[in-house]
């Protein structure tokens, strides 16, 4: 099980520690007790059932340094199950400002880091979809200067659901409107175009 492996990767270095709530409070809340836990100056994301590539944080951490990026996240390879050969890559535009951003969630939550020491730990909106989407935007309006930058390589694996919760159209409409009016800062008629 994940937790296993995690508890095994905590005993093997003073550097990962692992924690466990005791019920399911929903994936913003527990990347937020995450974030609050962290001590590092780099905040980064794996959802349970994305895999890193080999060297993801090394690349990050040497385009973090070069880059004076935000954020930075990759391209990412898509499969329906583990055993399939990832062969579909979705890329993203390589620099993305606050205005690209509202357009779409150009960022994959398991390839995304970011700077706390330029952004401060932003939390992600308590909200039950898009929370992803609402820290992108946070952190991107915090400073006209502030961008992400895309690796234009995959780093990592997404696993995509038939049944996970963006697969409801007429819900991921409504938290896409309800991101866009309240941390896009649009209002109500620019959320909904």
């Amino acid at each position: 099980s994940s937790w296993e492996k995690i508890k095994s990767y905590s005993k093997r270095s003073k550097k990962i520690q692992s924690f466990r709530l005791e019920s399911n409070r929903g994936a913003a809340f527990s990347r937020n007790f995450g974030i609050k836990k962290s001590q590092g100056r780099y905040v980064t994301f794996l959802d349970s059932d994305d895999i890193w590539l080999p060297n993801k944080l090394s690349f990050q951490y040497k385009t973090f340094l070069r880059e004076k990026a935000a954020i930075v996240f990759s391209d990412y390879y898509v499969v329906r199950n583990y055993s399939e050969n990832p062969k579909k890559i979705i890329k993203s535009k390589r620099k993305i400002f606050f205005k690209d951003i509202l357009k779409t969630n150009y960022i994959c939550t398991s390839t995304a880091a970011y700077d706390t020491l330029k952004v401060g730990k932003e939390l992600m909106p308590n909200i039950y979809q898009r929370h992803d989407w609402a820290l992108w935007m946070q952190i991107l309006k915090k400073d006209e200067h502030f961008f992400g930058y895309c690796i234009s390589h995959p780093l990592a694996i997404r696993l995509q659901h038939k049944k996970s919760l963006s697969a409801n159209i007429p819900r991921s409409l409504y938290f896409n409107y309800c991101a866009l009016n309240r941390y896009g800062n649009l209002g109500k008629f620019n959320s909904i175009y």
